[in-house]
């Protein structure tokens, strides 16, 4: 992750384009079984892509939990620990 810094911020049409592609993911994910039915796959790039870019507001706690735990934690948990982004969703 180290192309994410706490420090950046990302531009407003960036933003949005992010927000609509983890929504659509979700979305999608959701309407294969739901999140908690993800691949490993499906559950490590969305969840590496929240870390990133942000987690939109309709993403509830239980389906981070179950991408993080679904996506092999132990084989990203270097990227996942330095996520500013995911240590506010999750503490």
């Amino acid at each position: 992750m180290s192309g994410c810094s706490s420090k950046a911020r990302l531009k407003s049409p960036l933003k949005q384009d992010a927000v609509t592609a983890a929504v659509s993911w979700r979305k999608r994910l959701i309407g294969e079984g739901g999140v908690g039915a993800a691949t490993e796959m499906d559950a490590r790039g969305l969840i590496l892509f929240l870390a990133c870019f942000g987690i939109p507001h309709d993403f509830r706690n239980e389906e981070i939990v179950n991408l993080v735990l679904l996506s092999k934690p132990g084989e990203i948990s270097h990227a996942l620990r330095n996520s500013v982004v995911l240590s506010r969703r999750v503490s």
